[in-house]
């Protein structure tokens, strides 16, 4: 898990840094503070750090070095990683891109990994430009200016080394840091109810090639139906009668028609072997499956939630950064869904953007941070032992976690 990150000139994020971080952090501040860019700050230096070849600029390196680092803690032993864009103004460009070629500076990474060891930060790996440093005496590897050592490390280290071991946990951890704004997304497979055999095995092509499921929560559902029966089934438990009670019944079939296989020899994928047919029965109403619906046709909130829960079953990620779980929800409903987060928040990690009362409700007051805008940037603040001495009185009186936080922003 996390335990302090570290941001600079990403975004609004000029300097930001999070610390004691426990299971859950929630990020409580006004529309624009920058309580996104701190999500998506964590994803851009945990995606860069895990790319398997060279990485994208931002926009803003020509002006600005963005930097990431991230303390972690795996099976006992703390890490630190950081890493950082970088500009060299003292040699010419040899890259391809025409505005750096104007700006005369290559940029190139420099990433160091610690260990913390008899109570201080030990040198692990140590990478400026294609140079690659393990240990003080150990080993050293060549790699590109802009490729992330993490994955290269991984796949050029003998398997049992030691090193291979250290760089891999860290490499998996951080590769299973994801960001779900859970936003209505365009793909025309959340607009169907029907998913042709091709169209999801070209959906899982691609997830067994990169690891990335994608933002459609009917694929990921559809494979937890056809091959993680144990999750599907979870799933059921926590979203039908016995859990939340959203649903009373999740329909599945398969079929070959016959018009199907007349068109055997059509090229197209959408003209495979079969049709997958998923319906959802909402709780309350009859289980006929002629009267279940198709995911479209659910409520917004209902299909947020099932976003949600096919996230938390699904990935299985280290740390979910997610965008305000409330939106769209009934406040009975988010609440039930901040204890089933909460749950789940160990072994996972969660970071969560909020201006619900009732997500400030579930809260302690170590899982708070505020967000403010100050001078165009982004400050983030956990409450001083002063203000936890203060909230603990409050909330011990007559006060809840909303009239408290409502009155420290004022």
């Amino acid at each position: 898990m996390f335990t302090s990150i570290k941001i600079e000139n990403y975004k609004s994020c000029k300097l930001v840094e999070i610390d004691r971080i426990g299971p859950v952090t929630v990020l409580v501040g006004r529309n624009g503070s920058g309580k996104s860019n701190v999500l998506e700050a964590i994803r851009w230096g945990a995606s860069t750090a895990t790319s398997n070849g060279p990485i994208k600029l931002l926009s803003n390196i020509l002006y600005k070095e963005p930097l990431a680092q991230f303390e972690i803690q795996l099976i006992g032993q703390h890490y630190r990683y950081s890493m950082q864009t970088t500009l060299d103004a003292d040699s010419p460009s040899d890259l391809d891109s025409p505005t750096e070629h104007r700006a005369g500076k290559p940029p190139f990474l420099e990433e160091n990994v610690e260990v913390f060891e008899e109570n201080s930060w030990k040198s692990f790996i140590r990478r400026r430009k294609n140079t690659v440093n393990i240990g003080e005496n150990g080993t050293s590897l060549k790699i590109g200016p802009l490729t992330p050592c993490l994955p290269a490390l991984a796949s050029l280290l003998p398997p049992g080394d030691d090193s291979e071991a250290t760089v891999s946990a860290i490499l998996s951890f951080l590769h299973q840091v994801r960001y779900y704004p859970f936003d209505e997304p365009n793909a025309s497979e959340e607009s169907r109810s029907i998913i042709s055999d091709g169209t999801y095995k070209d959906w899982l092509d691609n997830y067994e090639a990169t690891g990335e499921p994608g933002d459609s929560a009917l694929m990921q559902l559809l494979h937890m139906i056809l091959d993680e029966p144990e999750n599907f089934q979870e799933f059921r438990s926590l979203i039908e009668v016995d859990g939340l009670q959203l649903l009373q019944k999740i329909g599945y079939s398969h079929i070959i028609p016959t018009w199907l296989n007349s068109k055997s020899g059509s090229n197209s994928s959408d003209m495979a072997d079969g049709l997958h047919f998923l319906g959802f029965v909402p709780a309350g109403t009859s289980s006929d499956p002629e009267k279940s619906f198709a995911f479209r046709e659910l409520s917004l909130g209902t299909r947020r939630i099932i976003r949600i829960l096919v996230a938390l079953l699904f990935d299985r990620s280290s740390v979910m950064l997610i965008e305000q779980p409330e939106d769209g929800i009934h406040p009975g409903l988010t609440e039930k869904v901040m204890s089933l987060l909460r749950a789940y928040s160990d072994p996972m990690q969660m970071f969560i953007t909020s201006h619900s009362p009732t997500v400030f409700n579930a809260l302690s007051l170590e899982d708070i941070r505020f967000v403010d805008m100050v001078e165009g940037e982004t400050r983030v603040r956990r409450l001083d032992e002063r203000e936890i001495q203060a909230g603990r009185n409050y909330l011990n009186g007559d006060g809840d976690m909303a009239g408290l936080i409502q009155a420290i922003e004022e």
